[in-house]
């Protein structure tokens, strides 16, 4: 399985490894391995993390349940947190709250990915269908429980179908699904099929497109009038259909009009923040190039200095903008600039460019835009 999917972190539970085996006996060369081995027969967790990732072991996270917690850093990126836990059986009440305690000093970071795996135990819920509880469900307290657990910490389980007979006991928990593309199963490792994720931890950016906008003020309005003057709808066969023949007619001559008689621009893309100033980062850019060639002591000096004024520029004029939003000195400045600056704000701060995420009501999840527009303006009202 691994030579065939090749991944870079393989999470696993019901090791049944012991202190006395060697990680060499059992996990290929190159991945970095971090275990929690049971000191009886049965169970155990482990998380093994390819040697080309820095990882490490974040002991401070685990709990008295049977979990292990490993950090992996990526350069220009958010650290990832992964997590495999497991919950021997589906009435195990304190490995619940050992987890919760462990979600408690993990998810107040939330400059960071998290991805929460393993087998948990929680036959009686529907995942697949909006996460029901499932009929004649045992121990339903303790599943309502873990449900409001991942809805208090922000977490969404992603996996929908069965890994063990009927039921989807082995689910895959992150606090961004947005960077997740595909979750999958394979059968016929063991008696619980496995669970295979693919994802990017780089953010996904739209970009926004150029825009035509129609230059009102320069357009030619007698030329215009006078093409709308010549307007001819023709003979037209009575009967049905014949108004909308007419309206297709005015339309397009209305729309040839626009097109001959007012002039348009290409609208800029508007990606970089306000508060940043291009034409000092031009300018330091240009003498890293030249430092870059001659590797003269002036020419470095003259750069660094240049490097430290844009870093102080950019927050000085990061916090006015944060300032002047909040507190404005300009009396003329009305409420919808005041909004416009905020929101242009919010859109440069966040961290994905997706829109609107899976929103939850009443236990069920909203993916469809127009579902997730109704929600926001019932909760709104």
């Amino acid at each position: 399985m691994i030579n065939e999917t090749k991944p870079d972190i393989i999470v696993g539970t019901e090791s049944w490894l012991r202190p006395d085996i060697k990680d060499t006996e059992i996990f290929p060369p190159n991945f970095a391995v971090y275990r929690r081995d049971r000191d009886t027969r049965g169970g155990g967790v482990f998380t093994a993390v390819s040697d080309y990732l820095l990882s490490s072991r974040q002991e401070q996270l685990e709990t008295s349940c049977e979990m292990t917690w490993v950090k992996i850093n990526i350069v220009g990126l958010k650290d990832l947190y992964v997590c495999s836990f497991y919950r021997p059986h589906v009435g195990d009440d304190a490995s619940l709250d050992y987890l919760t305690q462990s979600l408690d000093k993990i998810c107040n970071n939330k400059n960071c990915h998290i991805w929460l795996t393993g087998d948990f135990n929680f036959p009686g819920i529907d995942w697949a269908n909006n996460n029901i509880m499932k009929p004649k469900c045992r121990y339903s307290d303790q599943h309502i429980q873990f449900m409001d657990v991942l809805a208090d910490n922000g977490l969404t389980q992603m996996v929908t179908q069965p890994t063990h007979d009927d039921n989807t006991l082995d689910l895959f928990i992150t606090n961004n699904p947005s960077i997740i593309h595909s979750v999958n199963t394979i059968t016929g490792l063991a008696d619980h099929a496995a669970v295979i994720v693919e994802g990017d931890l780089s953010t996904i950016r739209h970009h926004q497109k150029p825009r035509k906008i129609r230059l009102y003020k320069r357009a030619d309005w007698d030329g215009f009038r006078k093409h709308i003057q010549n307007l001819d709808f023709g003979e037209q066969n009575p009967g049905q259909g014949d108004v909308e023949a007419k309206w297709q007619v005015f339309k397009h001559h209305i729309e040839t009009g626009i097109d001959m008689f007012i002039p348009t621009k290409r609208a800029k893309k508007k990606d970089s923040p306000p508060w940043i100033d291009k034409r000092l980062i031009c300018k330091r850019n240009k003498h890293f190039n030249i430092k870059s060639k001659t590797h003269c002591p002036s020419d470095i000096n003259h750069y660094k200095a240049l490097k430290r004024e844009v870093q102080r520029r950019i927050r000085q004029n990061y916090w006015s903008y944060v300032e002047e939003i909040f507190t404005p000195t300009d009396s003329r400045d009305n409420e919808s600039s005041v909004s416009k600056r905020f929101w242009s704000f919010i859109k440069h701060a966040r961290n994905d460019k997706l829109g609107v995420p899976t929103l939850k009501s009443q236990r069920s999840e909203i993916s469809i835009n127009s579902e997730k527009a109704v929600l926001l303006t019932i909760t709104s009202n």
